[in-house]
């Protein structure tokens, strides 16, 4: 072999035996898919971590009342039932806008129960477009928030239950988990939840982008009409039975419900 060979020969190396390839393959690092999930990068300790920090806010006094009030949502809460007591008291009511009462006010629990609770914070079943668009509507009736908003609260809820990352943990006392966390600004964010398939559903989205024309419509405008061309009973439901005391109501009882089944 010339000189010119040896140079353009190339150079061998021993081969690997399978101990060698096989430490080599472990020692290669393993990169975990990204999903695209809220958990992704989250230390393992980020529960305790986040409950060492201190709150965001300094405890609660009564003295500082009025700077610790969440307003929009108190006005709603104390004033539907004040409204609500003005209209049984000044109104007399009609047996058919009892039960078209009565009939709205179950769909729209329904609304709440079986569409922001079991199907989208906790997907327990998968529903149709159409039946999406349905429970979407019923629960904006509810005046409970918009899905997006109640079943990310829920969500943390379950997953950082009775700590200070729970957004309406019972470890506050029973006034803080039924009304309080409404009326009064949290102390702290709640946990990290993941609500990435929230974000992507159309129904969802549509639903809190108009959310408060939505709320007008399906609370106020739409029972109120029916009463109204029905049986000319518009102002008494408007003011005895389809907004204020129906809009109390479920309030406080979905929120009990939900306490206590909670799962």
């Amino acid at each position: 072999m010339s000189a010119t060979d040896s140079r353009l020969a190339p150079i061998a190396t021993p081969p690997q035996t399978e101990d060698e390839s096989t430490q080599t393959k472990r020692a290669a690092p393993v990169k975990a898919p990204k999903s695209g999930h809220a958990d992704d990068g989250l230390s393992d300790n980020y529960i305790q971590r986040m409950l060492q920090k201190p709150d965001d806010l300094p405890p609660f006094r009564l003295s500082n009342i009025f700077n610790e009030l969440q307003y929009v949502s108190t006005i709603v809460l104390f004033t539907t039932p004040i409204l609500a007591a003005y209209g049984i008291w000044t109104t007399p009511l009609q047996a058919t806008t009892f039960w078209w009462s009565f009939v709205y006010y179950f769909l729209t629990g329904l609304g709440i129960t079986a569409g922001y609770h079991r199907l989208w914070a906790h997907r327990a079943y998968n529903a149709s477009t159409p039946l999406d668009y349905f429970l979407a509507f019923m629960g904006t009736g509810a005046v409970e928030g918009s899905i997006h908003w109640w079943a990310r609260g829920h969500r943390a809820h379950h997953r950082y239950t009775d700590t200070n990352l729970d957004p309406y943990g019972a470890h506050n006392g029973l006034l803080w988990s039924h009304i309080g966390w409404m009326i009064i600004k949290p102390r702290r964010n709640p946990g990290v939840a993941d609500i990435s398939d929230l974000r992507k559903n159309p129904v969802i989205k549509f639903q809190h982008r108009f959310y408060l024309p939505l709320i007008i419509l399906i609370g106020f405008v739409f029972p109120t009409v029916v009463a109204g061309l029905g049986w000319n009973d518009a102002r008494w439901l408007l003011l005895r039975r389809r907004r204020p005391s129906r809009v109390c109501s479920p309030l406080n009882l979905l929120r009990q419900l939900t306490r206590a089944l909670a799962g």
